[in-house]
């Protein structure tokens, strides 16, 4: 296999005076494969699911963290926050009320938990036990949000631009309710046509902040001087022509994505999960969904299109592409989310129950080992 690894000499220049530094680069079409079973990458260490009434059931989940000893689950379909011991029970549960408007990503720090309320304008602060204690308001619409220390967070606009900000990324300290910094211009004509809502823009390893952006081919490490070029994606003979984004010239994100669809180029990024030691990447090209893996240690790394569960289903998870990773943490923890209605009885993943109760979908924790 190809060692898809190499560094690049960039000229990074956010919000500083130039300054050449070597980035590490992924080749993302050096090896591809349709299909990649699931024990290539994962040694699963331990899979569970709990049953609950109908309303307290965890739904679409889009990001799960470890938090104390168990795990914190972000639902979005129904917008729910919820707390799932090590046995997998659902121990404490909130959801949008008349403070909170909605539930657009979560956080943790320390003890507390941290709700980006996007409709609502604001940052909601809950204890660990999911109970209300206080929030402030933002300046922007934002889809996503990190903290660069307990007092500045950083708030992702997408291509939005308010009499407060003009560039994709808003630096703000909510102490005294002032934008701070304001990074990465937003291209005029993107405005019109790359303004797709996508969320956890803001992967953390260790005490370090990242930052991706969907039209962007690299990850950039948050400080608080500025963004700097951290990791680099190269996408081969699937990149987008030079100057793509300044000469496109589309009305609406529909036309947009219908003409791409029929281009052999990968135009956008759904999601970016990062441990210490892998990146995770979801990503379109040419109406397909495909995901690349990357060692970070190894510089090793494999685009697929397809994963086939071989540990735990025995069947694949296209259905799910897009949802069944959950989240990276630790040094190469991997959590997955299985949906109740892909388990089967057959299976054995499935019990009879009461009729009040229903199954949450299952919770997968294990290593990363490719």
């Amino acid at each position: 296999m190809l060692r898809n690894f190499f560094w690049i000499l960039i000229i990074c220049s956010c919000s500083r005076p130039e300054q050449s530094v070597l980035v590490p680069v992924i080749k993302i079409d050096n090896h591809y494969v349709d299909t990649l079973k699931l024990s290539d990458i994962l040694q699963i260490d331990t899979a569970g699911m709990d049953y609950a009434p109908e309303s307290e059931i965890l739904g679409e989940v889009k990001s799960v963290m470890p938090f104390h000893g168990g795990y914190l689950v972000h639902s979005g379909n129904p917008q729910a926050i919820s707390v799932v011991n090590s046995n997998f029970r659902i121990e404490w549960q909130c959801r949008p009320d008349f403070r909170m408007k909605s539930i657009t990503e979560v956080s943790q720090v320390n003890d507390a938990v941290y709700v980006l309320d996007r409709d609502g304008m604001s940052v909601h602060i809950l204890n660990r036990y999911l109970q209300w204690q206080n929030s402030f308001r933002i300046p922007v619409f934002a889809q996503s949000f990190g903290f660069l220390d307990s007092t500045r967070i950083a708030l992702y606009t997408g291509n939005e631009i308010t009499e407060y900000n003009k560039g994709k990324v808003v630096v703000y300290q909510a102490a005294d309710r002032r934008v701070l910094h304001d990074w990465l211009p937003v291209n005029e004509k993107q405005r019109r046509y790359f303004n797709f809502l996508t969320n956890y823009h803001f992967p953390r390893t260790g005490n370090e902040l990242f930052f991706w952006d969907s039209s962007i081919d690299q990850l950039f490490l948050v400080t608080k001087e500025g963004l700097r070029s951290s990791l680099r994606l190269d996408y081969g003979s699937w990149s987008l022509p030079p100057d793509f984004y300044n000469n496109a010239n589309f009305e609406n994100a529909f036309d947009f994505v219908q003409h791409m669809r029929q281009q052999p180029y990968a135009f956008r990024h759904f999601k970016i999960r990062m441990n210490e030691n892998y990146v995770w990447i979801h990503f379109e090209k040419s109406g397909n969904f495909l995901q690349t893996i990357y060692n970070q240690k190894t510089g090793k790394s494999v685009t697929f299109s397809v994963l086939y569960d071989d540990l735990l289903l025995g069947r694949s998870l296209e259905d799910i592409r897009l949802t069944f990773n959950a989240g990276l943490a630790g040094t190469n923890t991997f959590i997955g989310y299985v949906p109740a209605e892909m388990l089967t009885k057959e299976g054995g993943f499935l019990k009879k129950t009461e009729q009040k109760a229903a199954p949450c979908g299952m919770l997968i924790f294990g290593r990363m080992i490719y």
